[in-house]
């Protein structure tokens, strides 16, 4: 049901939108279930009274009870869920809110109040939306001490000056974090006395401080994603996990505080905000398209997917699949050039490396000069094999370098040259392996999706930020 793909389609993620849908469902009856209560109270059992005397007691047994008992049920599911998360992440810290909220919830009733757990949570979230600025304070304390020790006093004042000013941020905004220390502010005051002393007067605070704090932080973002191009194209899993948490974390930051003058790459935002929900997946997802890469015969830079791409995997990485002819091990049909080009983009995130859709010359070097009829028969699926209509990828045997379907199966998009119109190379199982011998090819707009119509892609060897 679309009503629970509010955050995707993956089990984990259908799991999250019901337990959020039937947490605001019991609360609507919950509140529904109160206002009758106090109804019927009004209406049938008014408090007694003696002149202006009135009798006041805490919530009935059953309010107390009922609501508590659904309320703590609630608490222990979130509490289980968020224990399976990433700590810090995004997804973790919305469930932490939320597991707060509950708790607030039950303070209210005498029975269930543990106002000592509520100031825990408060300090954990605190602690978390802190994270960013105590990850950035660390830099320029590091900075400092490093400048101070080569005895370059100006810059050692400097980052001593930012490491201040993000401390009273942390004391200002989040003081129940345990990161918000006053010792530590007065420790940092005390140190960039000491080397504001030694630069002889050479350093003076300029009021271009904010402008720096923001570039600052834009360079530890730029910093935190090379770690992550170089994680994704070494395959580290672990790695890779903790730099798109970190990321995540210091863009949703920089975007809160510079909220109208960031500058962060859009493009890095995006592949953060697409990895961040299968972060641990990632290097599996790898190893499904990296083992189908084949090089290019006379191209050393880039290598080409063997197969045509196939159904499941377009649906992981783009949430839906548009093919008429669906079977997952199928190649994908009737998508656009442009969503063929979304593919390769989501790709590239998910490498680490460029990928774009390979040339009609790309295909041809791929093809090689085995192309008479009789070779076509074999290697291609075409309109007499297997009655017009296409077959699982790899169905038939691979060519002499090691590609399946470049003839037949499903026509292939090719990359567009003047972006309005594309070349559709191949034919498909429609076409006899007479015609396929031919090697044919049409131009089509770029925006026409046909049930004959998929794509490959091609993987560079440099990253998509080189």
């Amino acid at each position: 049901m679309a009503l629970f793909h509010k955050y995707g389609t993956r089990s984990s993620e259908i799991r999250r939108a019901k337990k959020e849908f039937f947490l605001k469902l019991k609360l609507s009856l919950l509140a529904v279930s109160l206002i009758l209560l106090f109804f019927l109270l009004a209406q049938f059992g008014p408090p007694s009274c003696s002149g202006d005397q009135f009798e006041f007691s805490e919530p009935t047994t059953v309010l107390d009870d009922s609501a508590s008992i659904a309320l703590s049920q609630t608490l222990n599911e979130l509490q289980a869920e968020l224990e399976s998360l990433e700590p810090e992440s995004a997804e973790a810290t919305t469930l932490l809110e939320e597991t707060l909220n509950i708790r607030r919830e039950l303070d209210r009733y005498p029975a269930s109040r543990d106002t000592a757990e509520t100031q825990r949570l408060q300090r954990l979230l605190s602690t978390w939306h802190s994270q960013p600025l105590k990850d950035e304070l660390e830099l320029r304390v590091g900075e400092a001490q490093q400048a101070a020790a080569g005895e370059d006093w100006v810059s050692a004042a400097e980052a001593y000056a930012a490491a201040i000013g993000i401390q009273q941020q942390l004391l200002r905004d989040h003081r129940e974090s345990p990161h918000a220390s006053l010792s530590r502010l007065q420790m940092l005051q005390r140190e960039y006395a000491s080397v504001a002393a030694e630069s002889d007067g050479s350093y003076a605070p300029t009021e271009a401080s904010p402008a720096s704090r923001q570039q600052r932080a834009e360079e530890a973002v730029r910093s935190q994603a090379k770690t992550l191009q170089q994680a994704l194209r070494a395959g580290d899993r672990d790695a890779i996990t903790l730099s798109i948490a970190k990321l995540s974390r210091s863009i949703e930051s920089h975007n809160q505080r510079f909220p109208e003058e960031g500058t962060i790459d859009p493009n890095l935002t995006a592949q953060v905000a697409f990895l961040f929900p299968f972060r641990a997946e990632v290097t599996l997802l790898q190893e499904l398209v990296q083992r189908r890469l084949r090089p290019i015969p006379g191209e050393d830079s880039w290598q080409l997917l063997e197969v045509e791409v196939w159904q499941d995997l377009y649906q992981r990485m783009v949430g839906n699949n548009p093919s008429l002819n669906r079977n997952p091990r199928y190649p994908v049909d009737s998508v656009s050039h442009e969503e063929a080009l979304q593919f390769c983009q989501r790709i590239a995130w998910l490498l680490g490396r460029e990928v774009d859709l390979p040339s009609p010359q790309d295909l041809r070097a791929a093809l090689g000069d085995q192309v008479s009829l009789p070779v076509v028969d074999r290697l291609a699926v075409h309109a007499l094999s297997h009655q017009r209509e296409p077959a699982v990828v790899a169905s038939k045997t691979a060519n002499e370098h090691g590609f399946y379907d470049l003839l037949g199966n499903i026509a292939e998009w090719t990359r567009s040259p003047d972006g309005e119109f594309a070349e559709v190379w191949g034919g498909s199982a429609r076409d006899s392996a007479a015609l396929l011998a031919t090697v044919p090819s049409e131009t089509r707009r770029i925006s026409e999706r046909n049930r004959t119509t998929g794509f490959r892609i091609k993987v560079s060897n440099r990253t998509h930020h080189d």
